[in-house]
């Protein structure tokens, strides 16, 4: 005994009625946009990972200007002019030690370790501290990002 089972979306209904093919890729493309548009949501332990680790190269790498954008808006002037004119600054290592996301999930504390020196000296320093993270809305495109909205510790 076979069983029949109809389908809206068996290939004679579609190849049948062109307003069931139209239908059916109405109501795909929607569902992908759905899905697209989730992506894009902040997922806050893993794009905190992401975004301190992203920090930690630009700082490592001497790029400081990339690792401002991080830093909340009024902080990013004072992080810059503590590196401007630190030519004898050589960083070896930053990297985030521990991440603690606060509930609800907008607010965290990232350990960090950063290992440098200063010219002349080739004594490899290692200090330690804790930043303070939020999510916060990016200018313009409204989609919350993870920013540092505590200063620096002083070092070198």
């Amino acid at each position: 005994m076979r069983i029949q089972c109809p389908s809206i979306l068996a290939a004679e209904n579609l190849s049948a009625n062109p307003w069931t093919l139209k239908w059916v890729q109405f109501l795909s493309g929607f569902l992908l946009l759905g899905l697209w548009g989730c992506a894009s949501l902040p997922v806050p332990g893993v794009d905190l990972e992401d975004a301190s680790r992203d920090y930690a190269l630009r700082l490592r790498w001497s790029d400081y200007e990339g690792a401002a954008r991080h830093m909340d808006e009024s902080l990013q002037e004072e992080f810059l002019d503590r590196f401007r004119d630190q030519e004898d600054l050589h960083i070896v290592e930053v990297r985030p030690e521990a991440i603690r996301v606060e509930p609800p999930g907008s607010r965290a504390k990232v350990r960090m370790v950063v290992e440098f020196y200063n010219l002349p000296s080739l004594t490899v320093r290692k200090i330690s501290f804790s930043q303070k993270w939020a999510l916060v809305h990016g200018a313009g495109s409204g989609t919350p990002v993870w920013r540092i909205i505590s200063p620096l510790p002083p070092f070198p």
